[in-house]
């Protein structure tokens, strides 16, 4: 398998996020994929660096707190944490939060009550865990944020990517779908995941990407939970025309296409905000009847670019307060710049 490569920079100023570090700068970092120049690099590159920077962080123990390992991105988020930790001859406790702020909270209390060296923390809420991040900084432990957000300010870095512009992607997407196959008139639902502010972020994205089309109609907003079966469920009920389904994620995409086959439902597309693996790939390059796009975003450049940040700011050099990744519609027509299907 190849994957795009790790870092590229494409670098914006978006001033997502403020933090504190040593060394820190006010600007936004935005790592990026040239997908057919850099494919091979990731896996091809050999380095010559002494022993000792090989393994930049040997010996550091990091606790981490995940949003939710259900979901099947989020797991090979874990994996790719997990195995860079040991490139870097780090050890690593990845807790899953199981999307519940009070079970995050526990678990950074007990990395502060454990003594680690480093906390990576992707929040379920924007200001629920303040308190505990507080007592984190308080206990002299360096904070990365991943994936989420938190309105803290005390972090080295926030990685993650912009939620909304997700959405925002779908919708313009979907907008000229419409123009182009619709004469201008859809009925679409929606199948959120409401536990996170995140995710309510990209339906707020899709929603105003499409706005002043009048022959356009969301007919359903409804929460899949983050899960095929609920998300199935969920487009059972609806007996409606249903002509474009907006999941939050890939899990709501492919349970309301899990009922869209078992009702063989005809003429309905679907269109995920984010994923990234086999699966959704090879879907859209076998041209599937109802998966026609989703917004790639890579959990190996989320894991990267944490250890990235984590490993200049053990050398004292200057971190971005927030760095994102580049984000982009994969379709049929650009899917091979994602995935090597041979």
């Amino acid at each position: 398998m190849k994957k795009l490569a790790v870092l590229m920079t494409l670098i914006m100023s978006i001033g997502l996020m403020s933090g504190c570090s040593k060394g820190e700068t006010q600007a936004t970092q935005d790592v990026g994929k040239l997908p057919e120049d850099t494919k091979e690099t990731a896996e091809t590159e050999e380095t010559a660096e002494e022993p000792s920077q090989d393994l930049p962080m040997q010996g550091m123990k990091i606790g981490a707190t995940i949003v939710y390992k259900g979901d099947e991105w989020c797991y090979n988020l874990d994996q790719d944490l997990n195995e860079l930790a040991e490139q870097y001859g780090a050890t690593i406790n990845v807790q899953d939060g199981n999307l519940d702020p009070e079970a995050q909270m526990k678990q950074i209390e007990n990395f502060i009550a454990e003594g680690v060296d480093f906390l990576f923390v992707d929040p379920v809420s924007q200001d629920s865990l303040i308190p505990t991040l507080d007592k984190a900084k308080e206990a002299g432990i360096p904070v990365i944020l991943y994936d989420g957000f938190a309105n803290w300010g005390g972090e080295i870095t926030t990685v993650s990517w912009d939620n909304k512009e997700t959405g925002t992607i779908c919708g313009e997407y979907c907008r000229d779908y419409i123009t182009k196959n619709l004469d201008g008139k859809a009925n679409i639902v929606i199948i959120t995941m409401a536990a996170s502010e995140r995710h309510q972020d990209r339906v707020d994205g899709f929603t105003e990407a499409l706005e002043g089309m009048d022959g356009v109609n969301i007919i359903s907003i409804q929460d899949g939970e983050g899960n095929r079966e609920r998300s199935a469920n969920v487009m059972t009920n609806i007996k409606d025309k249903v002509d474009i389904v907006f999941g939050v994620d890939d899990n709501s995409a492919w349970g309301a296409i899990t009922a869209l086959e078992a009702m063989n439902a005809k003429d309905t597309i679907v269109v995920s905000a984010g994923g990234y693996g086999a699966e959704s790939f090879e879907a859209l390059h076998e041209n599937h009847p109802y998966y026609k796009a989703l917004v790639a975003v890579d959990p190996k450049l989320i894991a990267q670019s944490v250890y990235d940040s984590a490993i200049a700011y053990l050398n004292g050099e200057p971190v971005d307060t927030s760095t994102n990744i580049f984000l982009e519609a994969v379709t049929t027509d650009n899917v091979e710049n994602y995935w090597d299907f041979e």
